[in-house]
């Protein structure tokens, strides 16, 4: 490639970029369904700010994609219903929730705690798994 052309192709690429930082309201709408997943514990205020734009921008009825490989950010994305696309890798089969169980009185967490709350007992992780349906298309 030119030099001349190595420009074009920059100019093309990032005129129309826009940096957008999304309301805390927002971010705090996405933290709420990371709870109710159980993905809370594992995003960052950059996971969760990301989403939040992307829900944003379904907001103003923008065709909006996440793409990424992680994981958590897929998980919970899919349960808020923002489509995502990996990058590396296919993307995830399975929505999950997480949970924190007793396994002595049964009681159940949404947020990771370490000892149950009414007997003391170490708590277990507990991933409900749900198959996610692909588009065809």
């Amino acid at each position: 490639m030119l030099r001349g052309e190595a420009i074009i192709a920059e100019t093309l690429l990032y005129r129309d970029i826009k940096i957008i930082k999304p309301e805390k309201s927002l971010i705090e709408k996405v933290k709420m369904y990371a709870q109710k997943t159980g993905d809370v514990e594992e995003l960052s205020i950059c996971d969760l700010s990301v989403i939040a734009v992307a829900l944003f921008l379904t907001s103003q009825k923008k065709s909006t994609v996440i793409l990424t490989d992680d994981y958590d950010i897929q998980n919970l994305a899919h349960y808020i219903g923002i489509p995502t696309k990996g990058i590396h890798w296919h993307g995830i089969t399975t929505l999950h929730k997480y949970s924190w169980i007793c396994p002595a009185c049964g009681m159940v967490s949404k947020t990771k705690i370490s000892t149950c709350t009414e007997c003391g007992t170490k708590m277990q992780l507990a991933i409900k798994k749900e198959k996610i349906r692909k588009k065809k298309g």
